[in-house]
């Protein structure tokens, strides 16, 4: 069941009355903002309490749900000085171990004269009347990416429906009956993306909800090629990237597209599957992100943006048969990195990572999942022409055990000679204090 679902989920119990909790916070439609609740219900506060556990006292005026629909007086807890005497709120409140009621705001308790206050207790008052509509809102992913102009359908106790998702990757079926549908969707040169976890194709839709319903589909793009040096070898394990082609003025994306990652092979191949039609950068290190020992270089194998050349991917297209040479990084070239404290003593099980803020100054990354040994040492390779940027971070342990600590960040010049560079750990914070 997917997050929409839940957060659409009404349960209607044998006793006739119904189990809800109002989650707000977000831009949602009333019964969006209705799951599994203990207590709800609007009030006025008759005492708002003392701090810093104020008792609250509300005069009671519609139960929703989790008390006798008798109640007329009822005491929480509220963290904050934000519920004002003789202001009438929706409540929503949950039990502690030891049975008191606490609320919190932006945890879908409202003032009851709000838009967002009056809404929900219109459509709570619904639920309760057995008057309230249920719809189906089916989303179109691909990765993780919103994909317009795909055709929804849904079978069900209200018969077939159909329609097409809109800019956000949605089609809503509105005034549907509660019961379980089976959804099926399509679109010329995608395919069901069978791996996706979210899949939501036989969703239940509940009695008053706005259930939601998640399919992922993925292109049938795809973007091959092969990376070599400038001598023709092939380079395995290049960590490549396709992202965006950025607005030329701002440097900042134009549109939605995600960006992809692919690993070269022992012949130096990549395949870039599934990719989203649109115009990318193919390269290494291009978002900074990247766990490539070279620095940023664009397709063909240009370290400048302005000498990159953008490729084009339509719908269904695949494109093959790229070549990326970088430029001549030089030799590898054995690269070691060691942790003390502030005492001199070697540090076992410390995090390197790449760390440097000269945006002038184009490094490598050594790689993702460095950390020192026994003897607080850890040896990477890199390559000679390249500068590397690193610091050095304590490995996340339970507080009572071992402190947040970091390392100034060292930049490591190019050279042919081995390297040996030594990062002292500082306290940053305990988080225990």
């Amino acid at each position: 069941m997917g997050i929409g679902n839940i957060l659409g989920m009404i349960v209607v119990l044998l006793a006739g009355a119904v189990e809800l909790h109002a989650t707000s916070c977000v831009d949602l439609m009333p019964c969006q903002r209705v799951a599994h609740a203990v207590v709800l219900f609007a009030g006025t506060v008759a005492d708002p309490g003392i701090p810093p556990d104020r008792k609250v006292r509300f005069e009671v005026h519609e139960v929703f749900a989790g008390l006798p629909l008798s109640t007329k007086e009822v005491v929480i807890r509220a963290s904050e000085d934000w519920l004002h005497k003789g202001e009438s709120y929706l409540i929503d409140a949950r039990r502690n171990e030891q049975g008191h009621l606490l609320v919190f705001p932006c945890k879908g308790s409202e003032k009851l004269d709000s838009k967002e206050g009056k809404e929900l207790a219109a459509y709570l008052r619904q639920v309760k009347q057995g008057s309230a509509k249920s719809s189906l809102t089916v989303r179109v992913h691909s990765a993780y990416t919103a994909i317009a102009g795909v055709n929804v359908s849904i079978s069900g106790p209200s018969g077939a429906s159909e329609g097409v998702t809109d800019a956000d990757g949605a089609m809503r079926f509105y005034d549907i009956k509660p019961g379980k549908y089976l959804v099926s969707v399509a679109k010329d040169k995608y395919k069901l993306d069978t791996e996706a976890f979210f899949n939501q194709t036989e969703p239940a839709v509940n009695f008053g909800a706005c259930a939601e319903a998640n399919v992922a589909i993925k292109s049938e793009s795809r973007v091959s090629g092969l990376a070599r040096d400038v001598h023709g070898e092939p380079i395995p394990g290049l960590a490549m990237q396709m992202i965006p082609v950025p607005d030329p003025a701002s440097g900042e994306r134009t549109s939605q597209l995600p960006g992809f990652n692919a690993e070269t092979d022992k012949n130096g191949a990549f395949v870039f599957d599934a990719v989203l039609p649109g115009r990318y950068h193919l390269g290494v290190n291009l978002d900074g992100h990247s766990p490539s020992l070279i620095p940023k270089t664009y397709y063909p194998g240009q370290q400048s943006i302005n000498n990159a050349i953008p490729i084009e991917v339509k719908p269904g297209e695949s494109i093959a048969d790229l070549f990326f040479t970088p430029p001549d990084f030089g030799r590898k070239r054995q690269i070691e990195i060691c942790v003390v404290d502030e005492a001199g003593a070697p540090v076992a099980n410390t995090k390197i990572e790449s760390s440097f803020t000269d945006r002038r100054v184009e490094i490598g990354v050594l790689g993702r999942e460095l950390f020192t040994g026994t003897f607080g040492c850890v040896i990477a390779q890199g390559y000679s022409a390249v500068p590397y940027g690193i610091a050095a971070s304590t490995v996340e342990l339970p507080i009572q055990r071992r402190p947040f600590q970091v390392s100034e960040p060292v930049l490591i010049g190019p050279g042919d000679k081995p390297v040996r560079q030594v990062l002292v750990l500082k306290k940053a914070f305990n988080a225990g204090k």
